[in-house]
């Protein structure tokens, strides 16, 4: 999804949100973009009201009184967006699919793609080959988590084994 559409979402529910709330309590304090948003915004006054919208979303979710187990899911969802976008920046824009490594996987599979041409194949191809090659990317660097942070073992000792259970 692009930036554009995330923001028109956003601002979408909170008109939807807001129209169903009791709004008579008083505006508290002013949203306001900064020289970054503004930036981003790119002249639009449109991308620049989905900021604005973003924001006062976000201010009312600081201003929320949310209870623990609350707190927990907002965090681990923030964790979640976090995790995301640094294995897109450090796996997912280091995979480049040539034309010979797609050529290579038609001819390697001529007989499953029942008489279509590789120009009619050329872009799916290219993408499974490197959902493919990011998918073997994130094995290996989880693996290198689970060795370098020795994973297992503190999955063992939060998680042990009950004597009487049968391994399968």
């Amino acid at each position: 999804m692009n930036k554009k559409t995330i923001f028109l979402v956003a601002g979408i529910l909170l008109l939807g949100i807001t129209a169903c709330q009791d709004n008579t309590k008083p505006v508290e304090s002013k949203v306001t973009l900064s020289a970054q948003e503004k930036e981003l915004a790119n002249g639009d006054a449109n991308v620049g009201a989905q900021l604005l919208v973003r924001k006062a979303v976000l201010k009312e979710i600081n201003d929320a009184k949310l209870d623990e187990k609350e707190k927990f899911e907002l965090q681990f969802v923030k964790d979640e967006a976090a995790i995301a976008y640094y294995l897109q920046k450090t796996i997912g824009n280091t995979i480049k699919v040539t034309d010979e490594e797609v050529e290579k996987v038609y001819n390697d599979n001529k007989d499953k793609f029942k008489g279509q041409k590789l120009e009619e194949l050329r872009d799916r191809l290219k993408g499974l080959i490197a959902r493919q090659e990011q998918n073997q990317k994130l094995v290996d660097y989880y693996n290198s988590l689970v060795n370098k942070y020795k994973l297992n073992d503190s999955l063992k000792a939060d998680f042990p084994e009950k004597k009487d259970e049968v391994k399968k």
